[in-house]
């Protein structure tokens, strides 16, 4: 039989069965206890009691995620339906302590010392142009530029599961050369553009100073290509396995830099350079393509979404490009797929030199850690429901339902069950087959 245990999504089991009743109601037990933990951060009891109804409305099986259907679904009188509303769009409660708290409880659940940051971005299509953020920009579930807004996230992913830790919403820059319309989406004044590597490093930065469990780091070649973002996460201790793009050069062998050094009177002689007689650098393409067909190795990295994945993979040591002078020795991966036309992906790590081979391999192929949770967090707990215009709603919903996200995956971690909620629904996108999107 099916139980419809209030506040509770997971009624369905991972595998799409129902679940029993006596784990559902270990699961509601679970996530009660993590609802005690988190409500000091709402502050007075009237605002703690708007949070608690909130995130337990996101995680039952209702068809849409707002504030109507929420106060529907949870029998909150239609007079207080303003008050669930004002403690989204208007509350001054602070969101950075509850993603402190999210972060803590996703490392005590599924943290491990080989744990995983993973850096994604997904954004949600719109329309109009009051909605904080909101422009013409690459949207990811719908694989093309168009009007909308864009959050990255950084989710932490281990053999135990995974959960999101830290998010920020990605404000065009077009959008600070208008104080009156960053006033208007509230915006708070003194915040200034920052790329998304910018807000990436920034995470993952806070996410270890928190003391979160991690030893890697992965992201696409957005990121990967940024060498601000890989020198911020090489200082913080992680080792990144980042995806790059085809044409980044690098070295086969450390060429020699000639220039260096002063004169007598301690001016810099000339710029460095590399010397003529040095090797020239080659894009990574090119390094691959003369990788000997034996040096080529298959492994099963990890189990998708879609079932175990494999992949041939290529590893040999190279000599980054920085400014066009020589950086550090780091590992130059190259993952094909096992189609008759494969597909090659190239990636870069600055992990030790005597590090195992298949920890890079399964690293770098975990980015589907962070689509999962985010897709998860579409279709389960309403990540992209947000229907509010401002700077302060967008952190206040998307928080509350990283944090639904979490309750649930650690719950089921807690109870012995999939580590994972269950994917319920594709994203909004293909749920709204021929509609345009949300108004902005």
């Amino acid at each position: 039989m099916t139980i419809t245990t209030p506040g509770v999504a997971g009624a369905i089991a991972p595998g799409g069965g129902v679940m029993e009743e006596a784990i559902l109601r270990r699961l509601a037990r679970r996530i009660g206890e993590y609802q005690a933990r988190v409500a000091p951060l709402f502050g007075r009891p009237e605002t703690q009691h708007w949070a608690h109804e909130y995130v337990s409305g996101l995680m039952m099986d209702i068809e849409r995620k707002n504030c109507w259907q929420i106060a529907e679904a949870r029998h909150i009188p239609p007079r207080q339906l303003k008050s669930l509303q004002h403690f989204l769009y208007g509350s001054p409660w602070d969101w950075r302590p509850v993603i402190e708290q999210m972060g803590r409880l996703v490392d005590e659940h599924l943290g491990t010392n080989d744990g995983i940051l993973v850096v994604d971005e997904s954004g949600v299509r719109r329309w109009g142009e009051k909605s904080v953020g909101i422009g013409r920009q690459y949207i990811g579930n719908v694989g093309k530029t168009d009007n909308g807004q864009v959050g990255v996230y950084l989710t932490y992913a281990s053999e135990r599961g995974h959960g999101f830790v830290d998010a920020r919403l990605y404000v065009l820059e077009e959008w600070f050369d208008d104080p009156s319309r960053c006033s208007e989406a509230g915006i708070p004044k003194g915040t200034v553009f920052r790329t998304k590597p910018d807000l990436a490093a920034d995470m993952a930065e806070l996410a270890v100073g928190r003391g979160i469990r991690a030893r890697w780091l992965t992201a696409d070649e957005a990121y990967g290509q940024n060498p601000g973002f890989l020198d911020v996460v090489d200082a913080l201790g992680l080792w990144y396995v980042v995806e790059v793009p085809v044409d980044i050069e690098v070295w086969r062998k450390r060429p020699r830099v000639v220039g260096q050094g002063r004169g007598r009177r301690g001016r810099p002689r000339t710029k460095p350079r590399v010397s003529a007689d040095s090797p020239r650098s080659v894009k990574v393409a090119d390094v691959v393509a003369g990788i000997p067909r034996k040096q080529w190795r298959r492994l099963a990295v990890a189990d998708g979404s879609k079932g175990l994945r494999v992949y041939e993979f290529a590893f040999g040591r190279v000599v980054e490009k920085r400014a066009k002078l020589p950086g550090d020795d780091v590992w130059l991966i190259a993952r094909r797929t096992l189609s008759q036309e494969p597909e090659i992906k190239y990636y870069l790590s600055n992990a030790p030199a005597g590090i195992a081979p298949e920890s890079m391999a399964e690293v770098g192929s975990e980015r589907w850690r962070v689509e999962s949770a985010i897709k998860e967090a579409k279709g389960q707990t309403g990540l992209d429901e947000s229907e509010g215009r401002s700077w302060r709603h967008w952190h206040h919903h998307t928080t509350l339902s990283m944090l639904a996200h979490a309750f649930l995956a650690c719950a089921r971690v807690a109870s012995g069950q999939s580590a994972s909620p269950p994917v319920r629904s594709k994203d909004e996108e293909a749920r709204r087959s021929g509609e345009k999107g949300t108004a902005a």
